[in-house]
């Protein structure tokens, strides 16, 4: 029969064995659009507010699910004590809540991935916290959130971004904090994120 196609599309098609070890790899895996991120922000979503107890005004969202951070301004080591909770959405729409404690320290990185930021709210402060002195961030990290949970970082077989495979920086597990760090691939915004998942991927 006469080929009806290139010789280098030709080249391309498996042969029938290797098309048997393909289809075994990749049943079950499907494409994952994760959207435009951008890279770290330390105050897209507070930007220089006062550290003081109660609600903490909210001024944007993450441009795509992601962990946040929390930065606070203390150059006197006035506050002694004093918690961030953050509440909002996961990917899958399912409520989560974060603390972050500033006896950590005044840069603290969070594991949840956030689809929305509800609240953000200060309590428990004990010292003296200065008005426009002492301050608090809240920012997105590099951990860009999976629309499900998945359980071990093999079920991610491939990464995408700009339409280049990359090799992630790591990539997190678990409920509600199931992600991909891509930050080498310097994150800008207009970059598209994708990745191939196998969430039930079992190891050779």
């Amino acid at each position: 029969m006469e080929r009806t196609v290139s010789q280098a599309v030709y080249d391309r098609i498996p042969l029938a064995g290797e098309k048997a070890v393909i289809d075994k790899i990749t049943e079950g895996a499907f494409s994952v659009f994760m959207g435009a991120p951008v890279l770290a922000d330390v105050d897209r979503i507070c930007d220089g507010e006062d550290w003081a107890d109660g609600a903490v005004t909210i001024t944007a969202q993450p441009a795509t699910p992601c962990n946040l951070t929390v930065t606070v301004t203390d150059a006197n080591a006035s506050i002694t004590g004093g918690i961030c909770t953050i509440v909002g959405l996961d990917p899958m729409g399912r409520t989560v809540t974060e603390v972050f404690d500033i006896t950590d320290g005044l840069t603290m990185t969070g594991t949840y991935i956030f689809a929305v930021v509800s609240s953000v709210t200060i309590s428990g402060t004990t010292g003296t916290a200065a008005t426009g002195t002492d301050l608090i961030d809240v920012g997105v990290g590099n951990v860009i959130g999976l629309p499900f949970d998945i359980d071990d970082a093999d079920a991610v077989q491939a990464v995408y971004v700009d339409n280049a495979k990359t090799t992630p920086d790591a990539i997190a597990t678990g409920e509600s904090t199931s992600g991909i760090d891509c930050n080498g691939a310097t994150y800008d915004g207009t970059k598209l994120m994708w990745a191939i998942v196998k969430p039930a991927y079992v190891g050779a």
